[in-house]
């Protein structure tokens, strides 16, 4: 078969047409996760929920995170503090410690947030040198402080150890709250 030069553009001119859709096409879809997330979104997932352990209730726990999300241009608050409840929670994990949990299947849309663990870790605790507590033994008396037992999901912003004080300082917000409360910690067993 002979072919003319304009039936030679014409198949040129539709694969690279073909080849251009079936690119912008492949550009613009993510990966997608099991659950139907981009792959960036599959990857947070993975990390699981990172806190402190600031209640702890009938086999379950309160950890709430310490970032601070402000959603006021959408009319929500300024002054936001993931706080999730899991549920299924080791007897081990004591309040004041810092964990990171990953969820069982969905997490409820409240606040705070209820899920079940698949498991929690108990990230290091840090103790300064000449410091009798640690960090998190600090951070479980600050949380019994009468000046925060109304907060319902206190949240961690800061912990410091004042050696020459021989205290801890332990700055803690309500999760809607831009104040802060400083509670100080003596460091005794």
């Amino acid at each position: 078969m002979v072919w003319n030069g304009r039936e030679d553009v014409k198949i040129k001119l539709g694969c690279f047409l073909l080849s251009a859709m079936m690119l912008l096409a492949a550009c613009g879809n993510e990966p997608k996760g099991q659950s139907g997330q981009s792959g960036t979104e599959l990857v947070q997932e993975q990390r699981g929920f990172i806190g402190h352990v600031v209640k702890k209730d009938k086999g379950r726990v309160l950890v709430v995170n310490d970032v601070e999300k402000d959603f006021s241009a959408n009319g929500g608050a300024s002054h936001y503090y993931e706080a999730v409840w899991f549920s299924k929670a080791s007897s081990d994990i004591q309040v004041g410690q810092q964990v990171e949990v990953w969820a069982e299947g969905e997490m409820e849309d409240s606040y705070p947030g209820q899920a079940q663990a698949d498991r929690i870790a108990v990230m290091e605790t840090n103790q300064p040198e000449g410091a009798r507590l640690t960090e998190s033994e600090a951070v479980r008396k600050a949380l019994i402080s009468p000046e925060i037992e109304d907060y319902a999901a206190p949240v961690i912003k800061q912990v410091h150890f004042d050696a020459e004080a021989s205290e801890w300082r332990i700055e803690i917000a309500g999760s809607w709250e831009e104040k802060t409360l400083e509670i100080k910690v003596a460091d005794i067993k």
